[in-house]
């Protein structure tokens, strides 16, 4: 996979369901210009659902966005779910990938969940290295998504600045680090 992309995308964007595959293919809103899929409903399947993606595939440029990497987690990087997902990505030549910012297992089982990361100074420098880490085993270029939040933190008067600030440039230096190994000048305005 060429890094950014071998199709441009921008402008509108759907969320691919399962559901809305033959509208889209028969009755495609003449407005969108790209899907993004969950490449877990897509892996170590067969039949109609590669049909569809691969149908899709020639009229519309795919990105990813996964649900189960889970940079903030404790549990060990999965190689075999990174192998698949990297072969996966490249296959539907999305410019990237990205995930939430969560953690999603505890004790070995996976929890279907994102779960809020702490925040904390901590937790930023090791989900910091864990998406290091994934990128380097990845050959697709990983963006982080929204963190998930469960509800508002709530500021102290005395709370310091430069602690939210640490944690931005944990991010910013993993997204530095990981244009740098991959020789990319690209940036997203990914938010989602």
């Amino acid at each position: 996979m060429t890094l950014g992309g071998s199709a441009k995308v921008s402008g509108i964007g759907l969320g691919l369901r399962a559901p809305l595959a033959d509208a889209i293919l028969t009755r495609p809103p003449p407005a969108l210009r790209w899907l993004e899929i969950s490449p877990e409903n897509y892996m170590a399947r067969g039949g109609a659902f590669v049909r569809h993606l691969d149908a899709l595939r020639e009229r519309f440029p795919i990105v990813t966005h996964g649900l189960t990497l889970c940079p903030g987690g404790v549990e060990p990087l999965d190689d075999a779910y990174l192998s698949t997902l990297s072969k996966f990505v490249n296959r539907v030549a999305s410019p990237w990938h990205s995930d939430h910012l969560c953690f999603g297992s505890h004790g070995g089982r996976f929890l279907h969940d994102l779960l809020p990361l702490p925040f904390t100074h901590a937790a930023a420098e090791h989900t910091a290295a864990r998406l290091i880490e994934a990128q380097r085993r990845s050959s697709s270029r990983l963006l982080r998504a929204t963190s998930s939040r469960r509800c508002a933190r709530p500021v102290a008067r005395s709370a310091r600045p430069s602690a939210t600030r640490s944690k931005v440039t944990a991010w910013r230096w993993t997204t530095a680090s990981t244009r740098a190994s991959r020789g990319s000048s690209a940036t997203s305005s990914s938010g989602g």
